[in-house]
């Protein structure tokens, strides 16, 4: 070893045993280690909601909104505050409308209509009887004056109600070619209803109530809302690629309206003034004054698609959409539970995206040998947080510019040093942000970090409102935008071997004294993944490890997945996709199950694709065609491969004979073609523990 060699080892030592001090100090040791459900691991922390909302209705001053997984939440403080009432259903609720007095009606997928006398409190399922296919999917509901009601939904789906909901008929459009789905369906003050179609069509209700007129097709894409404007002959039509078009004698003619995005819109509402506001695809806002003619965006933007709109008594809006739940303050858009960071399924894709879910995906579709399936799968890395020096003014955070700047080349010399580190991180070509684009029929995916060497203000509000975009807030980047975090291993040199990345990690983030760095290091941990080959021991009997060599110590917990076993026969994709909720259900009542992730919710976004991008489509149990890469890494070469992961309670042991358990008696009475056996339970084992290096390591 050369001179210079032992001197940069033996600094690397000396500063990480005088760092000791600071890792205790900060609460580091094992005892409070971070564990795999909270952001230490790649995980949001907190407890922000993770569900989408499609619609908002009101009565009188309480505020219904109704979304994915039949989620039905409640406010009586004009949105400032939500609660969950139960729904009674599981499948996805597009549309909600008050009716008459504390009367409301929810509509949705697999047949799905509920019913409200009381303002929401209570729900009940109403089935419309007598229907040829009692599975429809329901797509808006609108209620008018004394008991008229309107259904409408997929492949040209449309029932009335002249008694309140007490019974339904099904009544028939005019179309020319194949009947297509009705998107949405208004009341006019006279009492004529008004419906949308995903070809661009615009319908009229007859005077007789039964026979409908076809106004022709206004547009060439979807339309997806209708609002009806003062005096009620006046309307507006709203839909895919920013198009609006206008109308001011009943229908008779139209006319294109300017506006300044191209993004699709989903929700619209006509204000108290007479101004007209629209939401949509990644967060736009676009408002009309009531002389004016075209629209302007709103200053203040969500960082999601906005799904539904509703105007508050000081004139503020609540919306509902891809982010959950929230409400503008005229200056920006909050959301519910937004203090931890991402919210609604950008929370999800956190998951989805995250780097233990990455790991536990590649292994799961690995094509292993006869000689190779008890060799043990094990991955080392090291898990930095970093944040601005207590010395530096970082008023942005680690978004400040000198931080950034630090921060990003100290992360580009790991990558690019002569020991070959990988990182995941911020900065990584993988990290991006998605977003449904409609008529290409895929979702389009770019980096989120774009900068070169140049990084000004106007960059860093740009960046910051792409990490929001891409939801990495609570995850990568922490809640407040206060710290980021990186993830640093080395390719495996052998089976069961990962290498030892600390060194050259501690000499990046340790070599400069403390007073020149801009940026501090908040957490430095090693994390240790490895299968537990056992995964299925006897009763008072300790698990096996993957490998008894190399010992690693430090806090565990464990983790699972559920998978498709190498005997059972056949794919069953789609259905299997499908049904994975009821089977997340089932294991999330577990005890020692804190979360699940499954395969469903990769297909949802798939399946909303295959729909014009509509997010009434974002659902697992959706109609769509023979597309494999909608379930991306859940799948191998064939099939569906990962059905679930399962995330065990801090501290809990290894469940996994449990968990099998569970899978199999679901499979029993699943009707699926598989059965107990064909799904298997891998057990993992996550040890983190401090990063401070053993002074007998050899370096």
């Amino acid at each position: 070893m050369t001179v210079s060699r032992i001197l940069t080892v033996a600094l690397v030592v000396l500063l990480l045993a005088s760092g000791m001090w600071w890792v205790k100090a900060n609460g580091f040791l094992n005892d409070t280690a971070p564990v795999i459900t909270d952001e230490a691991a790649g995980w949001p922390s907190g407890s922000g909601q993770r569900h989408i909302f499609l619609d908002i209705a009101a009565v009188g001053d309480t505020l219904i909104a109704v979304g994915e997984s039949g989620q039905i939440w409640r406010s009586s403080d004009a949105g400032e505050s939500w609660q969950s009432v139960d729904s009674g259903v599981s499948g996805l609720l597009t549309a909600v409308s008050a009716a008459s007095g504390k009367e409301l009606w929810a509509v949705g997928h697999r047949g799905t209509v509920l019913f409200s006398d009381d303002a929401g409190l209570n729900w009940q399922q109403r089935p419309p009887g007598g229907l040829e296919s009692p599975d429809f999917v329901a797509l808006d509901v609108a209620f008018g004056s004394e008991g008229h009601g309107y259904i409408v939904g997929a492949d040209g789906f449309l029932i009335v109600t002249s008694d309140g909901g007490e019974t339904w008929s099904r009544q028939t459009l005019p179309n020319r070619y194949r009947p297509s789905d009705l998107n949405a369906v208004a009341v006019t003050p006279a009492g004529r209803a008004l419906v949308v179609s995903s070809e661009g069509n615009v319908y009229r209700q007859g005077d007789d109530g039964d026979d409908w007129e076809a106004l022709g097709q206004v547009s060439y894409r979807s339309l997806n809302g209708i609002l009806i404007l003062s005096g009620g002959d006046k309307w507006l039509v709203y839909g895919e690629g920013g198009q609006i078009y206008e109308s001011a004698d009943a229908g008779a003619n139209w006319q294109q309206v300017k506006s300044v995005s191209k993004a699709p819109y989903f929700a619209g509402r006509v204000l108290t003034d007479g101004s007209v506001v629209l939401g949509g695809g990644s967060g736009v806002v676009v408002k009309r004054t009531p002389s004016g003619e075209q629209f302007h965006l709103d200053s203040a933007q969500a960082h999601g698609t906005i799904l539904a709109v509703h105007e508050r008594a000081d004139g503020n809006l609540v919306v509902a959409g891809e982010q959950g739940l929230g409400w503008s303050d005229g200056m920006d858009y909050r959301f519910e539970g937004d203090e931890y960071g991402a919210t609604g399924r950008k929370r999800v894709q956190q998951r989805l995206d995250g780097w233990l879910t990455r790991q536990l995906l590649a292994w799961n579709n690995e094509r292993r040998s006869y000689y190779s399936d008890n060799e043990p799968r094990i991955k080392q890395w090291v898990r930095a947080t970093l944040a601005p020096a207590e010395h530096r003014e970082a008023s942005h955070g680690v978004f400040t510019t000198g931080v950034y700047q630090d921060i990003r080349t100290e992360i580009k010399s790991l990558e690019e040093g002569e020991a070959g580190l990988q990182v995941y991180s911020l900065w990584s070509p993988g990290v991006y942000i998605q977003k449904m684009q409609s008529g290409a029929g895929r979702t389009l995916r770019f980096p989120v970090d774009m900068t070169d060497d140049e990084y000004d203000d106007a960059e860093r509000m740009a960046l910051v409102r792409r990490v929001k975009q891409a939801g990495l807030d609570g995850g990568l980047v922490g809640p407040g935008l206060a710290t980021t975090s990186f993830f640093v291993t080395q390719p495996q040199s052998g089976e069961g071997e990962s290498g030892n990345a600390l060194p050259q990690l501690a000499t990046g983030l340790f070599a400069q004294p403390g007073e020149e760095r801009s940026f501090s290091v908040q957490g430095l941990w090693s994390q240790r993944l490895e299968q537990v080959v056992d995964a299925t021991p006897e009763e008072g009997s300790a698990d096996t490890p993957a490998s008894e060599a190399n010992e690693f110590h430090g806090r565990e917990d464990f983790l699972y997945t559920v998978t498709r076993g190498e005997q059972a026969y056949g794919c069953e994709e789609q259905e299997v996709a499908a049904r994975t909720p009821e089977l997340e259900q089932k294991l999330t009542t577990l005890d020692g199950v804190v979360k699940t992730l499954t395969v469903a919710e990769q297909a949802k976004g798939s399946r909303a694709m295959a729909k014009n991008a509509h997010w009434k489509w974002f659902t697992a149990d959706a109609p769509s065609g023979y597309q494999r890469s909608e379930y991306g890494e859940w799948a191998d070469y064939s099939c569906v491969k990962t059905l679930a992961i399962v995330y065990g309670a801090p501290g809990s042991s290894n469940i996994a004979v449990a968990l099998q358990a569970e899978v199999d008696e679901w499979l029993s009475g699943s009707g699926l073609a598989w059965g107990p056996g064909d799904l298997e339970v891998h057990a993992y084992r996550l040890t983190t523990a401090p990063s401070v290096a053993d002074q007998d390591q050899n370096f």
